[in-house]
């Protein structure tokens, strides 16, 4: 969780007005690889979508 915060702190300091896709394109290469797969498949829309949909793989 730390993680997702930190990176979208990161993201908006560097351009205030990132697009969601870009955000989490940041957001995945910070995966752990057994994950990337696995949550990319499901094709987060949004960062808040993307935090559920990591947080849902890591617990299968």
């Amino acid at each position: 969780m730390d993680y997702y915060h930190d990176k979208i702190h990161l993201c908006l300091q560097a351009d205030s007005n990132m697009s969601s896709p870009m955000i989490i394109h940041y957001l995945t290469k910070g995966l752990k690889q057994s994950l990337i797969a696995h949550v990319i498949r499901r094709h987060p829309a949004t960062p808040p979508e993307f935090l559920a949909v990591a947080q849902d793989e890591e617990k299968i």
